[in-house]
């Protein structure tokens, strides 16, 4: 905020003053001022210290069972993703991937990763999620290139959504085996498991 202050301040400066006189009898053209002050104002930002809001970290038992609920309802709207998979709708899936609970999966995993960094579990946390992330950015690149006239075939697409649902469920269940869910979530909230039978095969259909 204080930035966006002076840039305001000096924007009403530069609009009234064609040249800023200095010791000596030289002056500074507004061109010369603006470069010094953008100079300055990139430095202030980059040397800025990063702050983290206290609700983008986890620290009680409590919040991570909070976290893991919110990724089991994103495991949910995850599965719900094959309907776009069996109709070969890539722009409904890549749209329905930036929309909550979805486009949140990032920022609920990254907090309970980072809850683990001092723990036993954060390497096989962190390579699980990893694993999944890659899954999800070749489903997602898949429909993007299908959805611009490239040729994806069945097998290739309903492989890659396979591999998201897979990867996520594997993930989601080293978190469980490990934060207890204190906060009891409802029966519908629990872990979806996602048998062989439901997959979608290469013809598209389930």
């Amino acid at each position: 905020m204080t930035i966006l202050v002076a840039l305001l301040q000096i924007g009403v400066l530069l609009r009234g003053v064609e040249s800023f006189p200095v010791v000596g009898g030289r002056g500074v053209s507004r061109r010369q001022l603006l470069k010094r002050v953008t100079g300055w104002t990139a430095t202030t930002i980059v040397g800025a210290p990063f702050l983290v809001n206290a609700e983008d970290s986890i620290t009680d038992e409590v919040a991570r069972s909070t976290a893991l609920q919110k990724m089991k309802r994103i495991q949910k709207e995850i599965l719900k993703l094959e309907k776009y998979v069996v109709d070969s709708d890539y722009d409904g899936l890549r749209q329905a991937l930036r929309v909550a609970p979805i486009a949140d999966v990032r920022k609920v995993c990254s907090k309970l990763i980072r809850s683990e960094e001092e723990g036993p579990n954060y390497d096989s946390w962190s390579g699980a999620y990893k694993d999944f992330i890659s899954a999800l950015e070749k489903l997602d690149a898949n429909a993007a290139l299908a959805s611009k006239g490239r040729t994806i075939t069945e097998e290739k697409f309903s492989g890659s959504f396979n591999d998201t649902v897979s990867t996520y469920g594997s993930f989601v269940t080293a978190v469980e085996n490990v934060v207890a869910d204190t906060v009891g979530a409802p029966p519908d909230e629990k872990s979806v498991s996602v048998p062989s039978e439901t997959a979608v095969d290469a013809s598209g259909a389930a």
